[in-house]
């Protein structure tokens, strides 16, 4: 059969890893063992099933647990001392501290982040399908794809669909794979940033409070450092939750030991005369969410998400008027 190399001959399928089992959660699984499910999977969200109606419903993420631990009505900063100072498991001192904690299902806090809502795709739509829902026009950050009797076949990601621009290069044309950022992003928008030595607890608060799912570290001149997402959540399952204490600094070195393939410390960062194949290459080999723009300084000028690059190459396939 010969190779796909236009978009018009793919479909959703083609995204598809190979089949393996599908992890799940119940919509009665408690919080605290969803948070211990995506640790040791190591995945940034996991599908929630319903089995009194035998269907999936929805998808609980770092960002829903993040918005829930957040949201407790508690004064962070005196519980993360007291987590500092006990030599405790941080799920039993919730359990003990904090009404609902250990109960709460999954049901209950599905999407709570408002950024992943259940949609489903057919297989057999075109590429172009799951490009538009992964662009700016609606951001979904994954969806479940099904066959024809609506059974789940698997879930896409942003990252995945990156991750298969990165190995069919060919089917973005020559000018736009050639194309620089500052030719088609927009750096003008407000960077978020902390310092290295703020509190964990305070960049955590910072991603809730600016509804965004990580940013950028800094020192103390303004250099970029670091980067600090929703996906660092994960290492705080266990004792690393006393780390909420931390300098970001301290909290990222020591999270790289558990976390080796996420780039915590060092981050990647690109310039505005940097190409899109080389965004899209860097994305793939890293497995971060965005890259930083900086200026010549090394200080953050933009952020360059998986969704800009994902709308750019939607738009450039779908609108040949708007090409670059």
């Amino acid at each position: 059969m010969a190779e796909k190399t236009s978009t018009h001959s793919l479909t959703a399928a083609d995204l598809l890893r190979e089949p393996g089992n599908i992890i799940r959660a119940l919509t009665t699984d408690t919080l605290p063992s969803i948070l211990k499910l995506l640790t040791q999977n190591n995945i940034r969200a996991v599908p929630i099933f319903d089995e009194a109606n035998n269907k999936y419903i929805g998808f609980v993420d770092v960002l829903d647990i993040l918005q829930f631990i957040l949201l407790l009505g508690i004064d962070l900063k005196n519980v993360v001392e007291q987590l500092s100072s006990k030599n405790v498991d941080w799920v039993k001192y919730f359990e003990d501290s904090f009404e609902g904690f250990s109960t709460m299902p999954a049901k209950e806090i599905i999407d709570a982040s408002s950024r992943d809502p259940w949609c489903p795709i057919y297989e057999g739509k075109p590429l172009t399908s799951v490009l538009d829902i992964f662009s700016s026009h609606v951001n979904i950050h994954r969806v479940p794809i099904v066959d024809g009797d609506g059974k789940l076949k698997g879930i896409v990601s942003q990252s995945d669909l990156i991750n298969y621009l990165a190995n069919h290069l060919e089917i973005l044309p020559k000018g736009l794979r050639d194309s620089k950022i500052k030719d088609w992003h927009n750096m003008k928008g407000k960077v978020v940033t902390v310092k290295a030595s703020d509190v964990v607890s305070e960049g955590f608060n910072r991603i809730r409070t600016e509804n965004i799912s990580g940013l950028a570290v800094v020192n103390e001149n303004g250099v970029l450092v670091a980067s600090l997402s929703a996906t660092d959540l994960k290492a705080l399952s266990g004792d690393l939750f006393k780390d909420l204490n931390l300098k970001i600094s301290e909290f990222l070195t020591k999270e790289n030991k558990y976390y080796s393939h996420e780039v915590a410390v060092n981050p990647l960062s690109c310039t505005p005369e940097d190409t899109l194949q080389y965004v899209v290459s860097k994305l793939h080999t890293s497995g971060v969410h965005r890259l930083f723009i900086v200026d010549e300084s090394k200080k953050p000028i933009g952020v360059l998400s998986l969704c800009d690059v994902i709308t750019v190459s939607y738009t450039h396939l779908t609108l040949p008027t708007k090409r670059i």
